[in-house]
């Protein structure tokens, strides 16, 4: 803050002391400086927090609804969606949810706060699961309809089948650094790899029952996946070795994402209708969200504060109140009118 020095006018009296009596104000403009950089430090760390949401496609409610990583503040951001929900990715950078509809044929784009719904294609047959690539400006489709592994552009152009004849193709995960898609075939009881462009297909994991999603933990090397004819939530690293157990019990899992450093690992379970939280090795398994009808995909997304006041509102309780810092900064500033003239 710059401060403008005022000239007093020259008269010709004895000069004004300028101890006791200039001294009186100066601390009352300390205080007020003090309060404003307070305010704005505060204001500048809230708007720097960050904070995870959970995305979900409740299918036979046909909406697509978010709720905070403990399951609370559940509320819906699109709903009258129709047909079949399915796969849901997003694009941090931008705040896009995509999602596949399996009973509309289509992929659709839309904003984190519910605005923007977009149908990007809808020359599908029966999109299932889908990823991003957001470093080439694609999404991967698994199209259960055609057994392709389908390839468009980010704004729905482009339209490639880059694998065909696969058996019933799902869960699908791409890994942009090293040029490979991992993807499910749930008739060949199969994880697969292949590179971007669709070439050099090779089995991963073999002999499971019904697998459904997987998601990757690239940085230590791990595919995780469900197999929802075994009941089960596995690992396995990324050359199908070291295949391991980590949730079994289930009813009928569906979608699954990772929050590696959080070492969390989320899932939806259509039998149940819920949403399930456990640790990276399978323990402390919780239920976060219930009641909800036929979820089949999820996503993670880290908002900012601000983010997130803007795509739920009022429904978000543990942002803290930007109102109380918008005070201090009043406060401060009031207190810096009322100081007056600062005699040196």
């Amino acid at each position: 803050m710059r401060r403008t020095l005022i000239p007093m006018p020259h008269t010709s009296g004895p000069a004004e002391r300028s101890g006791p009596r200039s001294a009186l104000r100066p601390p009352g403009a300390a205080v007020a400086l003090l309060l404003l950089v307070l305010a704005c430090c505060m204001t500048s760390s809230a708007m720097g927090q960050t904070m995870q949401s959970l995305y979900v496609t409740d299918r036979s409610n046909s909406r697509l609804i978010r709720a905070d990583i403990n399951g609370s503040n559940v509320a819906s951001v699109f709903t009258g969606l129709g047909g079949l929900l399915a796969g849901i990715d997003l694009d941090a950078a931008n705040d896009l949810l995509y999602w596949t509809n399996f009973g509309t044929s289509q992929v659709r784009r839309g904003n984190i706060d519910g605005s923007g719904l977009t149908v990007l294609n809808g020359a599908f047959s029966q999109p299932d699961d889908i990823a991003l690539d957001a470093a080439n400006g694609h999404l991967y489709v698994t199209d259960n309809g055609t057994s392709a592994i389908v390839r468009i552009n980010v704004d729905g152009t482009g339209k490639t089948d880059i694998l065909t004849g696969q058996n019933q193709p799902d869960g699908i995960d791409v890994d942009v650094a090293n040029g490979h898609l991992y993807f499910i075939t749930k008739g060949d009881q199969r994880i697969n790899r292949a590179n971007l462009d669709g070439t050099g297909r090779v089995d991963i994991l073999t002999g499971l029952t019904f697998p459904q999603d997987l998601s990757l933990d690239l940085a230590n090397g791990h595919i995780y996946f469900l197999d929802s004819g075994a009941q089960t939530l596995e690992r396995v690293d990324l050359d199908g070795s070291n295949q391991v157990q980590l949730v079994t019990g289930l009813s009928s899992p569906e979608g699954l994402v990772l929050d590696v450093s959080a070492n969390f690992m989320y899932w939806v379970d259509i039998g149940t209708d819920t949403v399930e939280r456990a640790n990276l090795d399978g323990s402390g398994q919780t239920t976060l969200v219930a009641g909800l009808n036929n979820p089949i995909g999820i996503t993670l997304v880290e908002l900012s504060a601000l983010q997130q006041a803007v795509a739920v509102g009022s429904t978000v309780r543990s942002i803290p109140s930007h109102s109380e810092y918008v005070l201090l900064v009043l406060l401060a500033i009031t207190g810096i009118l009322t100081v007056g003239r600062i005699r040196v």
